[in-house]
């Protein structure tokens, strides 16, 4: 096991897995993909009806309809094989590339901490200087050779100073470890929200039919035996036995088309209430931002879903956090680590909304304080959901 605590990394390997095997797994759901779509090629020559296949009787025309069904839904399943293959490769991909990061950083990490403590070690034997406490003392730097006397304090300096340059490396590498290992999270996320929606598409009802699927029925029995009271029916309000509740699926709606500001409806006038959980310097910021728009006569209700790419707010969080670490990291760790947790309470938010007809790009985006960005686009929304697309918006606040 590699030993990451040598960079202060106490939770194990920051980005663990093994690419090959999950580049094995891709290789098996494309695999699977293949050979559904060869079954789909033989359904389809059975659902075409033709020669001594065709089918005869009663229930010819319903079996007609329900192996014209197989096709597509084959279909359906292999593209979600390819998504998941496409998905698992892509972080496969992303794994090797930041485990060499990460590994690059242990042992540039490694071998600065290794001449830290041999030059800790001469400096001892030069000056006399004695530490105390379990581990390795860290911190040796030109200042406690600054006091020294000649010949002495020269020999110092210059050991001094390599043993600072060696932790100043150091920090680096654990600087760039941290940074693999958030990537590292970003990566897996997307992978498993790619995945999940493949299996979403799997479960969409009446997927790709013309007509939705016939349910099967079946005579009742009797709801009365011999001396017992007879039982309630299943209906309105009564649950078959035996008959679990299922969740629905939940089906995402592709983005509306965009619209354009509608000069010619009335002008709507959009109250927003300040609450004593806003964050009060930026709910300001936010709201007279918005009122500003509005008085340029550019705020209107958009068509929603309105279409948004979250890589553009990750990315954008994601550059001010290693801003934050460049900046402070290793020389005041506490402060670095004070802003991360504070970057942590704060969205990327769009200052001119996009349910407004802002645009979803970098130059719109400031961070705001997440609980208020959340209740202003909730209120916002409340308001205007019910309203013509293009719609003109003015904003007021109330307090």
């Amino acid at each position: 096991m590699d030993d990451w605590h040598v960079i202060d990394i106490y939770d194990g390997d920051p980005t663990p897995g093994t690419p090959a095997s999950i580049h094995a797994t891709a290789t098996s759901s494309q695999r699977r993909a293949q050979e559904i779509n060869g079954h789909t090629a033989g359904l389809r020559s059975v659902a075409a009806n033709s020669g001594a296949m065709r089918l005869r009787g009663d229930f010819a025309a319903k079996i007609d309809r329900e192996l014209g069904r197989l096709p597509g839904d084959a279909e359906v399943l292999a593209d979600a094989y390819v998504a998941c293959a496409s998905a698992l490769s892509a972080f496969a991909n992303e794994l090797t590339r930041l485990q060499a990061r990460s590994r690059s950083a242990l042992r540039i990490g490694t071998t600065a901490e290794t001449q830290y403590r041999g030059l800790l070690q001469q400096f001892c034997g030069l000056t006399g200087m004695r530490t105390y406490g379990p581990g390795v003392w860290h911190g040796l730097d030109e200042s406690y050779a600054a006091p020294l006397r000649e010949p002495v304090r020269s020999q110092a300096l210059s050991i001094a100073r390599n043993a600072r340059l060696c932790a100043e490396e150091r920090g680096k590498a654990r600087a760039s470890a941290l940074q693999a290992k958030y990537e590292y999270d970003v990566a897996a996320a997307l992978c498993v929200k790619a995945i999940q929606a493949a299996g979403m598409r799997l479960g969409v009802p009446n997927s790709g039919r013309s007509e939705p699927a016939p349910t099967r029925s079946r005579a009742p029995r009797s709801s009365t035996r011999r001396g017992s009271v007879g039982k309630p029916k299943a209906g309105k309000g009564v649950r078959a036995p035996g008959k679990k509740r299922t969740a629905q699926p939940v089906v995402q709606k592709p983005p509306a088309t965009p619209v354009a500001r509608n000069d010619e409806l009335s002008e709507v006038t959009i109250k927003v209430q300040r609450e004593p959980f806003h964050a009060r310097a930026q709910f300001d910021r936010k709201m007279n931002a918005l009122r500003k728009l509005s008085d340029e006569g550019k705020l209107f209700k958009q068509a929603n879903p309105v279409a948004r790419d979250k890589r553009i707010t990750d990315d954008y969080k994601a550059r001010i956090r290693q801003k934050i670490f460049d900046k402070y990291w290793p020389h005041d760790q506490d402060m670095a680590n004070r802003l991360s947790d504070r970057l942590s309470l704060q969205h990327p938010d769009h200052v001119w909304e996009l349910q407004l007809g802002g645009a979803d790009d970098v130059s719109n985006l400031k961070l705001l304080h997440g609980l208020t960005n959340v209740d202003i686009g909730k209120q916002i929304w409340q308001k205007i959901m019910k309203l013509p697309d293009g719609t003109p918006i003015r904003i007021e606040v109330v307090d």
